[in-house]
């Protein structure tokens, strides 16, 4: 299969409304001549429908009707046969955003000419969906049409069909029902078991029968972090202060832990071994995390997959003997010993024995004996000396083990396909005879401490993944590497590499080559355009100042990340040719000037080239050397690139910190499909009114523009906005057709005075005005109900809390018909700049995370969060500034009965001169804003939290 051709199969979620689904397959398709009068779709119609799948066929003979639409939602798949005539039709199209397949992402040649006319038609926002479906469609994995093979692949797709078909929700819930309706009274007399409370029932009560083939028991053990103890903060604090109080509080806590305690060891799950005397015929057990009691003889003998995660014994039994078992997972287990030293056991049947977790293991089990071995998980365990002796083995996982060397022997195994030593951190050699496993396709050696590769490593013709992570003494590649002729991924990171070898060319099918974090690594050799078949490249924190010419070679390229080259001054004038790219991220580069040629990507979605924009010090210079540099680097201005004009499917574009002045370019609209647009950190003026023609724009950031004074009116799709410290911002125009923004930051906006149709903004949850001084009263008066509705943040100047807080901290009172919905708390707090010497340092922070919440128990602090302030006030005027959080937070879903919330200065601070002046608490119940009637009769008491907040507002 090959991720552009051009017949995908894709399984779409199907809606829980009903027990089963009308249709199993959609298949949509064009009515032209190229398909509907070939023998194909005809063909492929009629297996499936004999193979009795129920085939909804639609071409666009058919009108769109709701028929249709409803037929595409009740399918649990659809088949898209896309021709070079799909795209001209509007019906097939339309089909095609319905369904959720995963990439035809090139739309050339007679598809754009299609594209281009429905354009015409019927607009460009239905037509951008309908090419974002096409993209989508292109990344499934699909099959090209050969007449000369049309057999097989119509064989090919009802076998697909049916894999689908069988991962579905709907046909498990089927095959479940089926399971049930064989034995609606009696659970014990069917095939499966997978409901808890059914497989309890029949064990306690010894109701099991020949009947069962398969148990699902899973007690998952839950990671959860446990408060304190009550008795043990108890005891603290009586130890601290001892008097009458804090001894009965210690005496009451202390029982309450052994009610506690009991209560716990009564749910502990126990199983009687001889519950299974009867399930002769049982083949699967899964028991996780329960224990088994009794003699492990009635285990059946049957049994041919067990898995026990969990196992709380140290050995297991004598009289356990799974002659037939297949699988045998005792991962994250108190295993000691696999069996007794006396009891030594062949598992002739034995494919799979994963001993992940076991951190106990003191002794690996002799398993030269089991030669039917295929998969060995001996993670954080061990390498057993036999290991070489096992000749069936596919799969060997030693990550996190305390290995210094692979033995020489591990070359006998010549049908393992993935060795595995991850996090192997003793590991120095690797052996040469790793060249003897002619069949591995995965190798994995992240986190060692090896120094070289073996000159045999050229010779694995059947390897495709290679991983060489976090290797800081690997100092370079063998040129035997150009040997890995089926390679397909390439992963290097945090190497002491100075190049690659030029051999690296010759991987002829490389997908994908990913150097991260070789800060040695200097440059990149030319033959990386021979690689044509590369589709992801990835250069992260490399000291490379140059890419070759040769990558405008890379035509199948779509993934190009350059981030963090801090050394990369330039791009070759070739990267125009790279027409598949779609991804270009190069951030904190030194690159300024781009190649002419780069208004020729025609296919790029992403530019992300954002640059630092403050200025890095050296450890010892002084703020008076920041402002030299600083003045320095705004000499460098430069115009915006119309070249990036050009790029009509471009997505999101950042180029923060570029230092862009003068005139931007009034044709925005050229960038249509524009939907995340950042700004920010530059030195333009005003922005074009055609901004407003970026129809499907959500996100815009223009921060730190301090020399934008306007706005002009802005898109309705956005969904936020951020202008913070764009001091010189006077204006903008009315936000009242903004129904989708959610968040709008204002930070030091300092000569604002007004914000136009803001209490029209109903799905606005974050408001940040610290610092905006000059239209904080009138916007205050603004506030109505309808932006408080949903708030999470919101913060202005002020120095009151709301009256109906809590001035204090608050104690939790747990009622069984009024559930908590949520925590809202206000602070008030200061900025000193005189003291603030953070404030003078040139990286700036973005939000104040000195004042935290905490939840107390016997008031000791059992939970602590940080209240993210955004926006930091460059003023000293006090700042009042209101957190929400929804009953999934910790602070709220930590509550109970008798804990308190408290607010408090972090310390030590992480910034200095930040002062809490006042602080309030509200909680929010079920209940406090679902009054219907008439509200004009209620006290203030008896208002909506969102009418509250309006007046307290509009008092403030």
């Amino acid at each position: 299969m090959d991720d552009n051709d051009p017949v995908s199969v894709s399984s779409t979620p199907p809606p829980r409304r009903a027990f089963r689904l009308h249709w199993d397959v959609f298949l949509s398709f064009t009515s032209e001549e190229d398909t509907r009068h070939s023998t194909f779709t005809t063909n492929l119609y009629s297996s499936l429908q004999n193979h009795g799948v129920r085939v909804f066929r639609h071409d666009n003979a058919f009108g769109r009707d709701d028929v249709v639409v409803e037929a595409i939602e009740d399918s649990a798949a659809s088949i898209v046969i896309m021709s070079p005539n799909y795209a001209s039709s509007q019906w097939c199209l339309e089909e095609l955003s319905k369904v959720d397949p995963e990439d035809v992402r090139r739309q050339r040649g007679a598809f754009e000419e299609h594209f281009r006319n429905h354009e015409e038609r019927f607009g460009k926002d239905k037509v951008m969906r309908w090419r974002r479906a096409m993209e989508k469609a292109g990344e499934t994995p699909s099959w090209v049409f050969n007449n000369s093979e049309e057999a097989q692949l119509v064989q090919a797709l009802v076998t697909r069909v049916f894999i689908e078909l069988s991962n579905t929700p709907v046909v498990r819930d089927m095959g479940r029902q089926i399971v049930r309706e064989n034995s609606l009274v009696d659970p014990g007399m069917r095939t499966r078991l997978w409901d808890r409370d059914e497989i309890m029932t029949v064990l306690k009560d010894m109701k099991g029968t020949q009947c069962i083939e398969g148990i699902v028991l899973d007690f998952e053990k839950r990671n959860i972090v446990k408060h304190p103890s009550g008795d043990k903060i108890s005891w603290v604090n009586f130890r601290r202060k001892p008097n009458f109080t804090s001894a009965v509080t210690y005496l009451k806590e202390r029982y309450k832990s052994y009610l506690e305690g009991r209560a716990e060891k009564e749910r502990e799950v126990i199983i009687c071994t001889k519950s299974f005397k009867n399930m002769v015929n049982l083949r699967l057990l899964q028991i996780n995390n329960v224990n088994l009691e009794g003699e492990f003889k009635y285990l059946p003998v049957e049994l041919k997959w067990l898995q026990w995660k969990g196992c709380p014994m140290k050995t297991l039994p004598s009289d356990f003997c799974p002659r037939k078992v297949v699988v045998l997972d005792l991962s994250v287990s108190k295993i000691e010993h696999l069996w007794c030293s006396n009891n030594y056991k062949v598992l002739e049947n034995l494919k799979v024995l994963n001993l992940h977790g076991c951190y106990n293991l003191t002794v690996i089990p002799d398993l030269s004996g089991h030669q039917a071995l295929e998969k060995l998980d001996l993670e954080r365990c061990g390498l057993p000396q036999f290991i070489g002796k096992l000749c069936s083995l596919k799969e060997l996982s030693l990550n996190h083990s305390a290995l210094e060397e692979i033995p020489d022997s591990i070359g006998s195994l010549a049908n393992l396909e993935e060795l595995s030593l991850k996090c192997c951190r003793s590991l120095t050699r690797i052996p040469d005879s790793i060249g003897n496993l002619k069949s591995l396709t995965n190798f994995f050696i992240n986190g060692t401490k090896i120094k070289e590769l073996p000159w045999s490593i050229g010779s694995l013709s059947n390897l495709k993944h290679l991983l060489i992570g976090e290797n800081y003494f690997l100092s370079k590649l063998p040129d035997s590497i150009g040997g890995l002729a089926s390679i397909v991924e390439l992963n290097i990171e945090g190497t002491s590499m100075t190049n690659l070898p030029d051999q690296i060319g010759a991987l002829k099918v490389l997908k994908k080559l990913e150097i991260r974090k070789c800060e040695s690594l200097i440059s990149l050799p030319e033959s990386i355009g021979s690689m044509l078949t590369l589709t992801t490249l990835i250069i992260f924190q490399a000291n490379i100042s140059e890419l070759p010419e040769s990558i405008g070679m890379l035509e199948n390229l779509i993934v190009l990340r350059l981030d963090k080259c801090k050394q990369l001054y330039k791009l070759p004038s070739s990267i125009g040719k790279l027409k598949s790219l779609q991804r270009l991220l190069m951030e904190e580069t030194a690159v300024t000037d781009l190649p002419e040629s780069f208004g020729m990507l025609s296919s790029v979605m992403i530019i992300k080239m954002a640059k630092n924009p403050h200025v890095e010090l050296l450890e010892n210079s002084t703020p008076e050397d920041a402002v030299i540099h600083n003045t320095k680097e705004k000499s460098k201005l430069i115009d915006f690139p119309t070249s990036f004009l050009n790029l009509s499917r471009l997505c999101e574009f950042n180029i923060c910190g570029w230092q862009i002045s003068g005139k931007i370019p009034d044709d925005f609209e050229k960038l249509s499909t524009l939907e995340i647009l950042n700004l920010g950190h530059n030195h333009f003026c005003s922005l074009p009114s055609s901004l407003r023609g970026l129809s499907i724009l959500k996100k815009l950031i223009l921060s730190h523009c301090k020399e934008l004074k306007t706005l002009p009116p802005l898109p309705s799709s956005l969904q936020e906005v951020n202008v913070s410290n764009c001091i010189a911002l006077e204006s903008f125009s009315d936000l009242s057709n903004l129904e989708n923004l959610c968040d709008l930051n204002l930070t030091n906006c300092e000569k604002l005075v007004d914000i136009p149709g803001l209490k029209c903004l109903e799905s606005l949850r974050r408001l940040y005005m610290s610092g905006c001084n000059a239209c904080s009263s009138v916007v205050k008066r603004r506030l109505a109900k309808a932006p408080l509705r949903n708030f999470r943040n919101i913060s202005m100047p002020g120095s009151k809390i709301p009256d109906f807080f809590s001035q204090k901290e608050v104690r939790f009172k747990d009622f069984k018909n009024r559930q908590i919905k949520g925590v809202i708390i206000g602070v008030v707090f200061s900025v000193n700049h005189q003291i603030s010497e953070d404030f003078r340092h040139p990286l700036p922070a973005a939000a104040i995370g000195d004042i935290e919440a905490s939840i107390l128990k016997l008031d000791f602090p059992i939970f602590k969060t940080s209240l993210h302030l955004m926006g930091v006030p460059k003023t000293n005027d006090n700042q009042i500034h209101l957190c929400q959080y929804p009953n999934c937070h910790p602070l709220v879903s930590s509550l109970k009965d008798g804990y308190k919330i408290h607010v408090t200065k972090r310390n030590p601070p992480f910034m200095k001169g930040v002062e809490l002046k006042n602080w309030g608490i509200y909680m929010v119940f079920d209940g406090d804003d679902d009054y219907e009637g008439d509200k004009e009769s209620l006290n203030q008491r008896q208002k909506s939290i969102p009418e509250r907040l309006a007046k307290f507002f509009s008092d403030l």
